[in-house]
């Protein structure tokens, strides 16, 4: 609790000195969506989210005010600085966030700083279960991708049978997250629930632009 205090001061004076001009048009809660360009370190996830489900985007976050952005990402959920960013290629907004559910969103997405990303054991299970539940639109993707799932299951000792993958305990609260289920479940702390057909494990970025509720900001 003490490390979230000195966190939240830290953040209170250290943003008030960064370029006001950055992140000027965005409201706290934007949803912010990202594509990597050719020779950045994470471009293959692009490449293969594109090929594999017909994605433009490989990560989303939200703007948490401040000139920062709150996501997880490889190094669990973390702040980044948004001038530091220069990946966001869409941005998405819920027209009727009212204040109080911002900073309300603001505290909850603070409360789970800190919180792991998968390791590789459950992003193999993940792998397995989209593989179960969904169709890879890449026909020579999807003959290669089942036979590597299997074989690292066989290597790390994963089950495939009726194996069904979740990484939110109802008792304990988040155990691992990922992008596209922390900005879900954000939402959702603070009553905004955006409908979906897929389970928050297995949102995509793309879907986030399926949402009705949400509008673009240019």
């Amino acid at each position: 609790m003490m490390a979230l205090f000195l966190l939240s001061i830290a953040i209170s004076f250290a943003t008030i000195a960064e370029d006001n001009d950055v992140g000027r048009d965005l409201e706290i809660g934007d949803i912010l969506l990202f594509q990597n360009k050719i020779g950045e370190p994470f471009y293959w996830l692009d490449w293969l989210l594109q090929n594999a489900f017909g994605c433009k985007f490989s990560h989303v976050a939200i703007y948490w005010g401040n000139n920062l952005i709150i996501g997880a990402g490889g190094k669990g959920v973390n702040f980044s600085l948004m001038k530091q960013e220069t990946n966001i290629t869409r941005i998405l907004r819920y027209p009727g966030l009212t204040e109080k559910q911002k900073q309300k969103m603001r505290a909850n997405s603070m409360a789970v700083i800190g919180t792991p990303y998968p390791d590789i054991r459950e992003l193999i299970e993940m792998g397995l279960t989209f593989l179960k539940y969904f169709t890879i639109e890449n026909p020579f993707l999807e003959a290669i991708a089942k036979p590597i799932f299997s074989l690292a299951a066989f290597i790390f000792g994963i089950n495939q049978e009726n194996r069904i993958f979740t990484n939110l305990n109802s008792s304990d609260g988040w155990q691992t997250v990922i992008c596209t289920e922390f900005v879900f479940r954000t939402f959702e702390s603070v009553g905004i629930e955006l409908k979906s057909q897929k389970t928050p494990d297995f949102l995509l970025p793309d879907d986030f632009l399926r949402y009705s509720s949400l509008t673009e900001v240019e």
